[in-house]
């Protein structure tokens, strides 16, 4: 059965307005989202790493897989990409990019961290890490609409990325009303 246990309770984080969490691949940091604001704590004591305000809303927080350093992937309402690399020393270097001219309403990452996938109502694009940032590789086409749905606008709900092979992998996209 689950239970729930307070390892510790902070306040003022994301101006008490929690909309995302994300846990580090190793469990060490835990990064919180809120409005337009981005926090980084250590797990086991609560205390704040960084800070990362926005322009606009946090609309999604993924951590890139692998070691040292870790990754935070952040996307905005106004198309801004954001990452947050934290060094073992505690030193956090930030980059930030608009992708689109657009709100991003989902990320997703593959398993090797070097695939990216955004969207947002019926614009889904498929990024390539390249060095440091992200390259766009490919803009999806919407899915084909029928006699039941041609009049309701595309309405994205999730990305996923569902491994085939071990040199494959295909990304999955969901619509409220047109599908898989």
């Amino acid at each position: 059965m689950l239970q729930y246990r307070r390892e510790w309770q902070k306040t003022g984080i994301a101006n008490d307005h929690i909309s995302y969490l994300s846990l580090s691949p190793n469990g060490d940091c835990l990064a919180i989202a809120g409005r337009k604001e981005v926090s980084i704590l250590t797990r086991e004591t609560g205390k704040v790493k960084c800070i990362l305000r926005g322009q606009s809303q946090v609309t999604t927080l993924q951590w890139i897989p692998g070691g040292s350093p870790f990754i935070l992937l952040c996307t905005f309402e106004d198309g801004f990409i954001v990452t947050l690399t934290i060094h073992a020393n505690g030193e956090v270097d930030v980059a930030c990019e608009q992708a689109v001219s657009h709100v991003i309403h989902n990320c997703s990452l593959n398993a090797s961290g070097t695939l990216l996938a955004t969207g947002s109502e019926n614009d889904v694009r498929i990024w390539e890490k390249d060095g440091e940032w992200w390259k766009e590789m490919q803009r999806l086409k919407s899915p084909p609409t029928y006699r039941d749905n041609h009049l309701v606008p595309m309405e994205l709900v999730s990305l996923h990325w569902r491994k085939i092979s071990r040199a494959k992998e295909t990304l999955v996209t969901s619509y409220k009303r047109h599908g898989i």
